[in-house]
């Protein structure tokens, strides 16, 4: 399987192979499945020990976040940015017209069940 994807990795002008991180997270399943040390593991489908190392804490942190962008991690800092970016539209909506209507029909309402007590 390693082999597979390794022989199909795109390859840059420079001569790096590049992989989606569902490949690379393939990649480590076979290696923690194969019962070999890390650099035996690298030996034997040429990559870097580090590099599979890397891959492994990547795929780790994937699978408690979660979050993915076209097979892509987000980086610490795009999910922070995300998030202010989030928080910034909540506040926004909270402010809308929609909101203001939303907030007048529910003070509406318990104005009128007070009545009927």
């Amino acid at each position: 399987m390693t082999e597979d994807l390794m022989k199909n990795a795109r390859v840059t002008a420079g001569g790096r192979r590049v992989l989606s991180s569902i490949q690379k997270a393939s990649i480590v399943e076979d290696w923690e499945s194969s019962g070999l040390s890390c650099p035996e593991f690298c030996r034997r489908h040429g990559l870097i020990a580090s590099q599979l190392y890397k891959w492994r804490s990547d795929a780790k942190s994937g699978a408690v976040m979660s979050i993915k962008n076209e097979g892509d991690l987000h980086t610490k800092a795009e999910l922070e940015m995300l998030r202010k970016e989030n928080e910034e539209l909540k506040k926004a909506l909270g402010e809308s017209p929609l909101a203001r209507v939303c907030n007048a029909c529910v003070h509406l309402r318990m104005s009128l069940s007070l009545k009927h007590v």
